[in-house]
Order: C-alpha cells, then structure tokens, then sequence
C-alpha cells in the first residue's frame, strides 16, 4: 500500500482498509492527485486506476470474481 505526499486522512483511512481486504493479492495506492490504483500481485494483469476508493474495490471484486488470486501463506 503506498500514498503519496498530499493524501488526505480520509483516503488514508481508505487506503488502510483496501489493504486490510485486498493487501496479500494487490498492491494499492492513492496518488496525491486522488487517482487510486491497483495492481494485481500474481502478475496476471496490469494496473489499474479509478477515481475513488469504491471505484477501485468494485473493480478489483469484478476481476477476482472471474480470476482468483493466488494467495501467499
């Protein structure tokens, strides 16, 4: 999870709660111009933006939905 320099503590917050759920298959981020990005950790797409926290939660359920992560113990 990474945030850049400019986020507010509302995105942090949401940033920290995407990590919660989502952190063992993606990497998530905010950038401080407030586009929030994805990128899936087994490789097997490229990243993705969104322009909200929803956003990006609803479109990393989509591509999950159809194509389960492999999840590291």
């Amino acid at each position: 999870m990474t945030g850049q320099g400019g986020v507010c503590r509302e995105d942090l917050i949401a940033l920290d709660l995407l990590g919660q759920i989502w952190g063992d298959a993606c990497d998530i981020g905010v950038r401080a111009d407030g586009t929030w990005w994805c990128r899936r950790k087994d490789g097997t797409s490229g990243a993705h933006t969104a322009a909200s926290p929803g956003e990006l939660h609803t479109m990393i359920t989509a591509g999950h939905v159809f194509l389960p992560a492999r999840r590291t113990s």
